[in-house]
């Protein structure tokens, strides 16, 4: 499952805030995204999220939600761990 970075940090109000860090919480989350529309009004900026996610499950977790598994994605491999 893909959750959007700004969800994450509260930009989009308590609902999708708190809907976020349920999901977060169950590990059922698998990839933090930007939802990047421009450099304006959505910039491409993960790191407020990757933030929030280390202090919540760990910097391990962090990093595999940014980085190793929309690697793995891309190269058409399982997730690490899965």
């Amino acid at each position: 499952m893909q959750v959007t970075a700004n969800s994450l940090t509260g930009r989009w109000g308590q609902q999708a805030l708190k809907t976020a860090e349920w999901l977060m919480k169950r590990e059922a989350v698998h990839v933090l995204a930007s939802d990047a529309h421009g450099l304006d009004s959505r910039p491409p900026i993960l790191s407020n999220a990757r933030k929030v996610a280390a202090e919540m499950l760990g910097d391990a977790v962090a990093s595999a939600l940014v980085r190793e598994n929309p690697a793995a994605i891309v190269a058409g491999h399982a997730l690490p761990g899965a």
